[in-house]
């Protein structure tokens, strides 16, 4: 469309009086003032643009910052909530870690389940964990209270003290001749066999005369326990090779063998992945610190130490991981480690 501008070209025969120029200002106004109308249609169509996309990129990318931002929330890595319905036993246990934490979540290696606004607890070592469904296995060895419950907070365990002897001890109904399983103080009965010792109202028992005590877990009386009577077993909880040869899982099919730990130059943890193709889901895994020299320490050196050892983290076909902590202080070079498998 020609420019209204066009009807004031001038030629020989122009003439530039009053009314030429106040016609030529008047359109020349109208022209300008038509170009400043666009321009503010054409800036706010830019805004309206900036402002749709923005949103675009919000809806976008804040789901993904969302949940960068709650991953980096170190309080939720190691702690999650579980409604599944378990009645605490010793063994494998399963719970199930609600949805929103699962990806989030990252099982220690010795957790605790406690009933929320309850009483039952377990704890155990951590044997296996799946983000996508959820499944966490614990191989519980410690329960509180009875029962079942649907509410459970999983969080951060430490193991049984290395080094120190079980007190195992219940009050006797009457008539039992078999003790196994949880105490009267919700301890299980596991043990080194060789190393235990069996008392009766404060009288010590004769191995292979009064009691027999060879799988790890029970213990069978050759006389009945009366009622209100006190058995007390005492033992190594399975952290050292007190007898001969590795500690011992009940039953056949027990894999067996020794690693080293490598602190370096100094550390105060230090892991080592046992390669064990015929390892499964569900089996149980134990480690321990081993009285074996190696270059850097010498057998005395792995009877005092205190040294937290415990399996770990099992990958079917694959194997495990054994991991070594100190409690008080750095330690430096290799260490002994022995562990079985089921």
């Amino acid at each position: 469309m020609p420019s209204p501008l066009e009807r004031f070209r001038a030629t020989d025969r122009t003439v530039f009086d009053t009314t030429f120029w106040q016609g030529f200002l008047q359109t020349l106004v109208a022209e300008i003032e038509s170009v400043k109308a666009t321009r503010a249609d054409y800036e706010g169509a830019i805004r309206a643009l900036n402002s749709v996309g923005l949103q675009r990129i919000n809806e976008a990318l804040l789901p993904a910052y969302n949940e960068i931002a709650a991953a980096a929330h170190l309080g939720a890595l190691f702690s999650a909530h579980s409604a599944s319905d378990v009645t605490p036993a010793i063994g494998n246990v399963t719970f199930v870690i609600d949805a929103e934490a699962r990806q989030r979540f990252a099982p220690a290696g010795y957790l605790w389940a406690t009933e929320t606004g309850g009483d039952r607890s377990c704890a155990g070592a951590f044997v296996s964990y799946n983000p996508e469904t959820g499944h966490l296995v614990l191989d519980v060895d410690t329960v509180r209270g009875t029962g079942a419950a649907t509410s459970w907070q999983i969080s951060l365990g430490v193991p049984p003290a290395r080094d120190q002897v079980l007190r195992w001890q219940i009050t006797a109904d009457g008539g039992e001749t078999l003790l196994a399983g949880i105490d009267d103080d919700g301890m299980a009965l596991r043990y080194v066999a060789g190393s235990e010792g069996l008392y009766v109202n404060g009288v010590r028992l004769v191995r292979d005369l009064d009691y027999t005590a060879d799988d790890g877990e029970t213990a069978t009386l050759n006389r009945a326990l009366a009622a209100g009577a006190v058995a007390e077993f005492t033992a190594w909880a399975g952290t050292r090779e007190i007898a001969s040869g590795p500690r011992g899982l009940p039953g056949a099919g027990v894999r067996a063998g020794t690693s080293a730990v490598n602190f370096g130059a100094g550390g105060d943890m230090s892991s080592v992945v046992i390669a064990q193709p015929d390892i499964v889901t569900g089996s149980v895994v134990q480690a321990w610190l081993s009285p074996v020299a190696t270059a850097d320490h010498s057998v005395d050196e792995h009877i005092v130490e205190e040294l937290d050892v415990f399996a770990h983290s099992i990958v079917p076909g694959a194997g495990f991981t054994i991991t070594a902590r100190t409690r008080n202080k750095p330690l430096t070079g290799l260490w002994t480690v022995a562990w079985t498998w089921k």
